[in-house]
């Protein structure tokens, strides 16, 4: 079937994160995906309604967001490991609230959760959906596939780990469509297939309705969440970006679209950091050249999956092109002068500007006089774009006060959502 690229659905969001967070290790490349087409062709074979099955894929490909460390990403890799729900709860915090992923947060509520158990968290009485269920199951299939060997030779170990599992751990009415599902080597060599992306689209391409703007700027504002409730210590750093960007855009009077555009560039413009270990993130000390080799590398990375989402326009360049600088310091291409383009030059004083005055892990914010100084400084060396720190400087007091109250409701709500289950892990268990 022929289909439309211009526009941007919820499944091109989708892959583009679990693409991005794969990129933390070799060892959970593709896990995802291949999670949700397992999950897809039992959810077919169940005979689930096609907006159910759609449902099921979304979930299985953003059903891990919720481990933020690499250590909790690698933990999930494990049949068996401690907590199993605490990044599902953790997934669940962070997409409830955004349209079109409601009843896709609750199958990854409980997409851990065994067939025997009554439940781990049920406020409100709600049913566990046959999505979460299956999702289990096909979750747990995937862990057990071994790249290394021939997935034809691994069938019967699979099902007969699977199948002593049927009534407890898993729901036992999925019996059939897995074994079903079993006796077709056509299944196992589409799992196994490097081209899951190209599986899940046949599929569900033109089945999902395009997004509009406000959604798209909605579903930035929970990318970046995702990017930055990885450590306390950058829990509102994006949406400070996000609001300064697209101020000082207002401000300069670029056109709407461009406005809105530089507030889901700010949202987007770290990424690429979801390939970076939460470890370097947090680092109180200088980075190491090997880090901060990795770091530097995080522009170019988000940039490559972003330019698969059409509706972004030039705010991928953007974001490719913020850590580059006008005397040809800055990374990854040492690009120059009029080479970096207006939107990654205002991207880029946001973005510093934000880091000066906010705390972060090596040193708390600086006092009034000090970042201005520090970013004029820039400006005069030919780092940042002159013109744009001359608007900075005319309001930076306005700009300054919007960034804090920004972050400040952006901390409280970290607090609520995501501390009570992100606390930091004791030494034993790192």
């Amino acid at each position: 079937m022929q289909v439309n690229r211009d526009r941007t659905t919820l499944l091109d969001l989708a892959i583009v994160l679990s693409d991005v967070m794969d990129m933390i290790s070799p060892l959970v490349h593709n896990h995802q995906k291949r999670a949700a087409y397992i999950a897809m062709r039992l959810g077919e074979e169940y005979g689930l309604k096609a907006d159910q099955v759609t449902e099921l894929v979304l979930a299985g490909l953003l059903h891990d967001i919720g481990a933020f460390s690499l250590r909790d990403r690698l933990d999930t890799l494990d049949f068996e490991f401690d907590d199993p729900h605490r990044h599902a709860r953790l997934g669940y915090q962070l997409i409830k609230g955004f349209s079109g992923l409601s009843r896709v947060a609750l199958i990854i509520l409980y997409h851990h959760l065994p067939w025997q158990t009554q439940g781990y968290e049920e406020p409100d009485g709600r049913q566990v959906l046959i999505q979460s269920h299956i999702l289990h199951l096909a979750d747990r299939v995937s862990i057990l596939m071994d790249e290394e060997k021939d997935i034809l030779d691994q069938v019967i170990p699979i099902v007969d780990v699977v199948m002593s599992r049927m009534g407890t751990t898993f729901m036992p009415s999925l019996s059939k469509p897995l074994m079903s599902l079993a006796l077709r080597e056509s299944f196992w060599l589409n799992a196994a297939s490097p081209f899951l992306e190209a599986r899940l689209r046949e599929r569900l391409d033109g089945h999902l309705p395009v997004l509009q703007p406000e959604d798209l700027s909605d579903l930035s504002t929970l990318l970046s969440r995702i990017i930055d409730y990885r450590s306390h210590y950058t829990a509102t750093h994006s949406c400070g970006v996000a609001a300064t960007a697209e101020a000082l855009a207002r401000t300069m009077d670029l056109p709407e679209e461009t406005c809105r555009l530089m507030r889901i560039a700010g949202h987007l413009h770290d990424m690429g950091k979801l390939a970076v270990p939460s470890e370097i993130i947090e680092k109180p000390a200088r980075l190491s050249a090997e880090e901060y080799g990795i770091v530097m590398d995080h522009p170019r990375r988000a940039a490559r999956i972003l330019n698969a989402l059409p509706d972004l326009g030039e705010a991928s360049q953007w974001v490719a092109q913020h850590h580059e600088r006008l005397d040809g310091s800055g990374y990854p291409n040492h690009s120059g002068g009029m080479d970096i383009s207006l939107g990654s030059r205002i991207l880029a004083v946001a973005d510093v500007f934000t880091a000066v005055t906010e705390d972060r892990p090596y040193r708390k914010a600086m006092t009034r006089d000090m970042p201005l100084r520090f970013l004029m400084d820039l400006a005069d060396s030919q780092q940042l774009d002159p013109e744009v720190m001359s608007v900075m400087e005319s309001r930076f007091d306005d700009l300054n006060d919007l960034r804090r109250n920004i972050q400040e409701a952006a901390c409280t709500r970290y607090d609520e959502m995501i501390r009570p289950f992100a606390e930091p892990r004791s030494e034993s268990e790192q």
